[in-house]
């Protein structure tokens, strides 16, 4: 325990550490001062447990000195020394802040430790009840705050729970609501003005009685509403139920009754307390949606509404046939990565978005994909949707199906280019028949004209004569393509046909190639020329081959097909009615995107110089279209291609 002794007084401050010294345990250390500045100095620098101060010093007099220490080190206890018993003094003293008076030369070692020890627990327990007494005064302090601010909150909620009451009594009346209660001991019912007003009526009209209040529920929906409260209080179920009443004015009114139902500790049934809401506005404005989104579904345009980022929230009828998907299957789901799996439109998404907030409004035509994963061409307009604060909410969609439209217009600007084309080559073949026939007749006549003609000539003039026929072969089929030569017509078995190509190109074909053929059995007959048919297929088949270098399958089938109008609105070329149907289908190399739309133009090859004229194809159509048909081709880089030549059948086939 550490002491500091504040004695001017050597002999006395020797005297007080001797009897210190000799203590049980020499538990005590002392440090002496002569001067109270030099015992400040050393509460600065060093901690002590208790201070014993004499009264009389040099440069401090009587209570001036205790009243300083205390000043600088409020926590320390402190003991008085003085040479008088004066218990004025004494008494003042302790009122200061010491613990404890000893009179100098009544002092030994046991009243001196003793009242060092006391001293400490005194401070001590002063402290304690100080911090204590302090602690109680916050909690005081506290706890009336909290008392204040609970009474506060509970005026506001008495003062909000009138301001509730007011408001909702105007809300009811407002919001045309009305509130009811039912004693289902007494059998009688309480209902509000507001409640009698939704009917039309005075306060008090329907009495307490439920029978007052049923007989203004439309007949029909009477039953149904006695049900609806009977199972809310035999179930224990909320009461929720819709009705028309007849209004005082004998208008038709919708009324939605809601209500919960009372019971006691046993489970019977008390009261039942509740609403009725007029919903009349709310009937009528379900009717007019219902009448639009009957309209939306009449459409034949795929109509939907997505998010911001695309996902769906509304699909109607039309979307379901244009894409084959439900509108349970496609809501919340990526409008973007189902309609285009494979490709985004070629106007990436983002500037979508921004002239749709710069403009409200964006369209172009897009390529999408079916539940079916047919491809289909769209024209597609999106349409930006605000809410009530003029931000972007949702975007809705309008897509119109144009694939047909789109097929018609490729197949209309084809047959007028080829309708130029044929008329520029039929031109250009009658002059060159003119120029060739006088050549080929003079190459005949002139070996008969000339006997005597050397074997060298001879043979210059077969090659004369053998380019001009050659020559006059290429006029005709340019003017086969061009003017559709009707040539010899009868009734002709395609598959009876199809029986001598087969042999022939068996013969001459590679054994790379394997040849399948397919015939119906029941096949109808078409009135054709037989040479130009086979011609036709000779054509196909020869392409085929070409397609296939390093060999594949050729398939030859026919088949009987009924064309209706949905599927002659695809060619342009095509009516309804019955046809035969020639598929020449190869496994080759197929025919790109590109140029798939030029493959009839007269002069349009894709083969080496010297390997083709590119007439076959033109004079396949020619013919095609002089017997009244149309042809079909699909093709598929790597894949192959597929010819399907449609010629209609005879009138009178009885089929």
């Amino acid at each position: 325990m550490k002491v500091l002794l504040i004695e001017d007084n050597l002999a006395e401050a020797r005297l007080l550490q001797e009897f210190l010294k000799g203590a049980a345990f020499n538990q005590f250390k002392m440090t002496h001062v002569k001067r109270l500045r030099d015992a400040l100095d050393y509460l600065t620098d060093d901690r002590f447990d208790v201070i014993l101060l004499d009264l009389t010093l040099p440069d401090s007099q009587g209570l001036a000195s205790l009243d300083a220490l205390i000043h600088y080190a409020p926590n320390l206890p402190i003991v008085v020394l003085t040479n008088t018993n004066d218990d004025e003094l004494a008494v003042s003293a302790v009122r200061h802040g010491a613990q404890d008076y000893l009179v100098k030369r009544l002092v030994n070692q046991d009243i001196l430790v003793r009242s060092l020890r006391y001293a400490i627990e005194r401070k001590q327990a002063s402290e304690a009840l100080r911090e204590a007494n302090e602690a109680l005064e916050v909690r005081v302090q506290e706890r009336t705050a909290e008392l204040a601010r609970a009474n506060e909150l509970l005026k506001e909620e008495v003062q909000h729970r009138q301001r509730v009451q007011e408001r909702l009594e105007l809300a009811q009346k407002a919001g045309k609501i009305g509130s009811f209660e039912w004693d289902l001991q007494a059998n009688r019912v309480t209902w509000s003005a507001e409640l009698e007003a939704l009917y039309g009526h005075p306060a008090n009209t329907f009495s307490h009685r439920c029978s007052s209040w049923l007989h203004v529920i439309y007949f029909e929906d009477q039953q149904r509403v006695d049900q609806a409260f009977q199972k809310a209080v035999r179930d224990g179920t909320p009461l929720d139920t819709e009705f028309r009443v007849i209004h005082s004015r004998d208008q038709v009114q919708w009324i939605a009754a809601k209500g919960t139902v009372l019971y006691d500790e046993n489970r019977t049934p008390l009261r039942i307390i509740g609403v009725h809401i007029d919903i009349t506005d709310r009937k009528k404005s379900e009717q007019k949606i219902a009448e639009q989104a009957a309209l939306l579904d009449i459409t034949t345009d795929a109509i939907f509404v997505t998010t911001l980022d695309h996902k769906i929230l509304f699909w109607n009828k039309g979307a379901e046939r244009l894409y084959g998907w439900t509108s349970t299957e496609v809501l919340e789901r990526n409008a973007t990565k189902l309609l285009h799996p494979n490709e985004l439109p070629k106007l990436s998404l983002q500037d979508i978005q921004t002239s749709l907030i710069q403009q409200g409004v964006w369209q172009s035509e897009l390529k999408q994909t079916t539940k079916e994963s047919h491809s289909l061409l769209v024209q597609s307009r999106w349409t930006l949707v605000r809410d009530e604060h003029d931000e972007p909410k949702s975007i809705l969609i309008v897509n119109s199906d144009i694939t047909e439209k789109k097929q018609l217009e490729a197949q209309f600007l084809r047959a007028q280019r080829l309708e130029s084309l044929g008329t520029l080559a039929s031109g250009i073949a009658h002059d060159l028949n003119n120029i060739l026939t006088p050549i080929l007749a003079i190459a005949k006549l002139l070996p008969l004209r000339m006997p005597d003609l050397s074997d060298k000539n001879r043979q210059m003039l077969k090659t004369l004569e053998s380019s001009a026929q050659c020559g006059a072969d290429l006029v005709r089929q340019i003017l086969l393509f061009a003017r559709g030569v009707e040539g010899e017509r009868r009734s002709l078995h395609v598959g009876e046909l199809l029986l001598e190509v087969e042999k022939i190109i068996r013969q001459t074909f590679p054994l790379t190639i394997e040849i399948q053929t397919q015939t119906d059995p029941n096949l109808w007959s078409v009135s054709a020329d037989p040479t130009q048919i086979h011609q036709v297929l000779m054509n196909l088949c020869v392409n085929a081959r070409d397609a296939m270098p390093d060999g594949g399958i050729l398939t030859i089938s026919t088949e009987n097909f009924d064309v209706d109008e949905q599927y002659a609105r695809l060619y342009l070329d095509a009516e309804v009615g019955s046809y035969v149907v020639i598929t020449v289908t190869d496994t080759g190399m197929g025919i790109a995107p590109e140029i798939i739309h030029h493959i009839f133009d007269p002069f349009f090859t894709t083969k080496d110089v010297g390997k083709g004229t590119g007439l076959g194809l033109s004079a396949v159509l020619g013919i095609v279209k002089s017997h009244g048909g149309f042809i079909d081709v699909q093709s598929e880089i790597g894949h192959g291609s597929q010819f399907k030549v449609f010629l209609p059948i005879n009138e009178g086939d009885a089929r």
